[in-house]
């Protein structure tokens, strides 16, 4: 089970996307596949003409333009900002000084806030840039709400 979680991880950090529309039966005859029960599709996101399946140790390739039903779509981004695997109390522990986009995740508002509140004086920043705040400042952010 672990080496099936390593592959969906190696493919999804080199850009696939897991598929979800339903695959032809003949796509798994052509494959002679054993197991298609246990098939996890992903497909290729730049130009969605590839996919794979990580339902066995095969890991059959095929193309993707037949037997997919809807035909996988080239991936488009929504998201242009930045993805973290800390969480934002993890981030603020590890760190001692934050850019500010990272301070805009650790406090869940949007970079243009943060930089109002150092231009306000809310947070203390560098002198030089790159910008940067102390963790500790937006860890103290982080704790004051209202109750």
């Amino acid at each position: 089970m672990s080496n099936q979680i390593d592959a969906i991880m190696m493919f999804v950090e080199r850009g696939w996307h897991p598929y979800t529309g339903q695959v032809d039966v003949a796509v798994y005859q052509q494959l002679e596949c054993p197991a298609p029960l246990f098939a996890k599709w992903f497909y290729e996101g730049q130009e969605a003409q590839e996919a794979l399946c990580v339902g066995c140790e095969r890991q059959c390739r095929v193309d993707c333009t037949e037997g997919f039903k809807p035909a996988p779509k080239r991936f488009q981004a929504l998201y242009k900002g930045y993805y973290y695997s800390l969480t934002p109390l993890e981030m603020v522990k590890r760190h001692t000084l934050l850019r500010v986009e990272q301070a805009a995740y650790c406090l869940n508002i949007a970079e243009r806030t943060v930089r109002d509140m150092i231009e306000k004086g809310e947070l203390v920043a560098t002198k030089r840039k790159p910008v940067r705040v102390r963790s500790e400042e937006v860890l103290r952010l982080m704790n004051d709400f209202d109750e």
